[in-house]
């Protein structure tokens, strides 16, 4: 498992050129799996540390409604990994991919996770980790499915300029 990560982040080109092996989803729903607890884990604990030095007067939380909380996130965010892998094969089907299979887009969406799921706790750097994430979205769909370079970070980018307009139109209006 290390050297899967080590490769997704340091070699990713060479990662996904490889043509990861695997059939079905088990083994990239547990992948997902160990590193979303390692990440739910380790933000758990720095939000806890948060909550307490600095909002501890607002917000009232028992250890045990927090550790449910957590629980709660994990399991969704699994389950989530579901659906948003469903949006990526039918976005990469639309953008003309070849050799698409659901269980493909899932692999992809569990690898391009990766940086998230290890760094994406670090305050600050979460947000250029949510970039390089985006980056490994791209290469492995120019990889695995065929798509062009500039193909591929255009059918990302869109989606992500869509959200922000939202985000933006929502908090000035």
């Amino acid at each position: 498992m290390l050297t899967i990560v080590k490769q997704i982040l340091m070699e990713p080109k060479t990662f996904f050129s490889s043509l990861y092996r695997e059939r079905g989803i088990k083994e990239s729903f547990i992948f997902l799996g160990i590193l979303m607890l390692f990440y739910v884990i380790v933000a758990g604990i720095m939000g806890w540390i948060v909550l307490n030095t600095f909002f501890a007067d607002i917000y009232v939380l028992t250890i045990w409604k927090y550790i449910g909380l957590l629980l709660f996130v994990y399991f969704a965010a699994l389950a989530l990994s579901f659906v948003i892998a469903g949006i990526i094969f039918l976005w990469i089907k639309i953008w003309g991919g070849r050799n698409v299979s659901y269980d493909k887009a899932y692999q992809l969406y569990v690898f391009s996770r990766t940086p998230t799921m290890v760094f994406g706790w670090i305050p600050i750097v979460n947000y250029l980790i949510w970039i390089w994430s985006t980056v490994l979205l791209i290469i492995g769909t120019m990889s695995w499915f065929g798509i062009q370079r500039g193909k591929a970070i255009l059918m990302y980018i869109i989606p992500i300029l869509l959200i922000l307009v939202g985000y933006l139109i929502y908090f000035v209006v």
